[in-house]
């Protein structure tokens, strides 16, 4: 890392702190970060050792996040001298690159965590169960499950899909196979629960508004509304089973584990 004497210009270091504090900060499209290693050079005409390697501490925040790994310092570092033309353009580029929106709002996947007091990876919600007591035929040959997740603000909804976070729906059944048609919902259910397959409601979903998908094999199909409240802090999610073909229908799907990746 530098050492104390060098130095980067100024306007050059703020456009790079910029950046960062917009990915990291407290505004809509940030991860909610109040406070950052680094702070803008407002008095002198160049940032020192200090704020530089400050810099790089908070590049590496975003970097690690994202890819999984620091980025390597050596493209910004010749010798102790941080004022050569190449390293600057090294700087803003590496910035620029994390900032790209393909890449500012994802999160790598060794990179999520839960809270200390989750006992695994992810928290399962799997009380939402429905039972059918209507034969099929009298009303709409459906079996719903409602979900709803909620943040404290608007804003702490905004930053947990800033940053790379999602909402997963797995749907779920019970070892009751008595017919083949039994055998198709299992089926269909396990190929859902596949993780390539797993229903992701994520910050473009969000952003969106509203979101449904439908996911279909043969004549069933499972079906995943999403629906954000006014103030934007609440999702309401359904999913329904159906058949087209209702008189073959004996399986009840016993439940849904909804999935809150930190």
């Amino acid at each position: 890392m530098p050492t104390s004497g060098t130095n980067i210009l100024k306007t050059d270091y703020n456009t790079a702190q910029a950046t960062l504090q917009e990915i990291l900060g407290v505004g809509e499209d940030g991860y909610g970060i109040p406070i950052l290693n680094s702070d803008p050079v407002e008095v002198t005409q160049v940032a020192r050792a200090r704020g530089w390697n400050n810099l790089i501490n908070d590049l590496n925040v975003v970097h690690q996040h994202i890819s999984n790994v620091s980025t390597n310092t050596s493209y910004f570092n010749t010798g102790t001298s941080i004022v050569t033309a190449s390293t600057v353009s090294n700087l803003l580029a590496r910035v620029n690159w994390l900032n790209d929106s393909s890449r500012r709002y994802t999160c790598h996947p060794s990179q999520f965590y839960t809270t200390g007091t989750s006992i695994s990876t992810s928290t399962f919600f799997s009380d939402s169960t429905s039972t059918r007591t209507l034969a099929w035929g009298v009303e709409p040959n459906i079996i719903r499950h409602e979900v709803v997740v909620s943040f404290p603000s608007r804003l702490l909804a905004r930053y947990y899909f800033n940053m790379g976070s999602y909402i997963s729906f797995v749907p779920y059944y019970e070892g009751n196979i008595i017919s083949d048609i039994d055998g198709e919902w299992a089926t269909f259910i396990d190929y859902l629960r596949l993780p390539a397959n797993i229903y992701k409601f994520d910050r473009a979903k969000y952003l969106a508004g509203s979101d449904i998908t439908n996911y279909n094999s043969g004549s069933l199909t499972i079906s995943v509304l999403a629906e954000i409240s006014a103030n934007e802090r609440t999702i309401k999610f359904t999913t329904s089973y159906s058949n087209s073909e209702s008189s073959t229908v004996y399986i009840s799907p016993s439940g849904s584990t909804w999935t809150i990746s930190i």
